[in-house]
């Protein structure tokens, strides 16, 4: 009698521990999903700190705004559509910015959390070259990357699509800088093409100054909708600088690019 009391003792308290664990186990959870997204917003503090360093030090030796932009991104790894840089020259004193705004997309957690804008500033002394220091204006800011965090970026479009007839193809010639605030003319151009029934677009980046994330999710769309309708999108990217975001990207194995526009459409017509 003794013996069955303890045996069905220990299946309660086995039957006990068992509930108590399925309780306690989600919390567990989604305490480790949240040290988690911590853990990842912490990193990523760490990598625009680092990338606000590197912009100031190109923009202190009187470096390019892409020279600048190159840096930040090329140092940190962050992506332009979320992030967005600001250079103040001010005298001799030089200022960049690097705001990033950090997604909290971690598992459980991630939803219940709003992103954080995280936001690191250098400031750095212009170096001499030459024994005289360049002239500058008493203060010039320049701004890109992410609208809602920069105000009025979205204001001034430098981009132009140009529409012309090759053969048996049709040319949309880019000129301009192909971001966040671009991208949308050249969506809507490709659309426009696309209703008309053409076989063959060629896609024209050679005087394209600049091209972010943004510009190269409208690349990879307007391919995806030309195949949808049984047609075929070729790409000219002789610039080498465009080229290797292409390559970044692993897109140069998804297109082919050409050097010239007669390149893409000869190759159109041996298909």
């Amino acid at each position: 009698m003794t013996r069955h009391r303890r045996r069905v003792g220990r299946r309660e308290d086995l039957g006990q521990a068992t509930v108590e664990l399925a309780l306690v186990l989600p919390v567990l959870v989604v305490l480790a999903m949240a040290l988690v997204q911590v853990g990842l917003v912490a990193r990523t503090t760490v990598l625009v700190q680092h990338a606000a360093r590197e912009g100031a030090r190109v923009a202190a030796v009187g470096g390019s705004i892409r020279e600048v932009e190159d840096a930040v991104i090329g140092s940190s790894g962050l992506l332009l559509p979320d992030t967005d840089v600001e250079r103040i020259v001010e005298g001799d004193l030089v200022t960049v910015t690097v705001r990033h705004l950090a997604r909290t997309d971690a598992p459980l957690v991630g939803p219940l959390l709003p992103d954080v804008v995280l936001s690191a500033t250098v400031s750095m002394r212009r170096e001499r070259r030459g024994g005289r220091r360049r002239r500058v204006h008493p203060m010039v800011v320049y701004r890109w990357g992410v609208q809602s965090l920069t105000e009025g970026a979205g204001d001034r479009v430098q981009l132009d699509v140009h529409r012309y007839a090759r053969e048996s193809c049709v040319v949309l010639a880019v000129l301009g800088e192909l971001d966040l605030a671009g991208a949308p003319r050249l969506r809507q151009s490709v659309v426009s093409e696309t209703a008309t029934g053409i076989r063959h677009l060629v896609l024209d980046l050679t005087a394209v100054d600049f091209i972010d994330s943004t510009g190269l999710g409208v690349v990879v769309g307007a391919l995806k909708r030309l195949r949808a309708h049984g047609a075929e999108l070729s790409v000219v990217c002789p610039e080498q600088r465009i080229r290797r975001v292409f390559e970044m990207c692993d897109l140069d194995r998804v297109f082919t690019l050409h050097g010239t526009v007669d390149d893409a459409v000869s190759a159109s017509g041996s298909v």
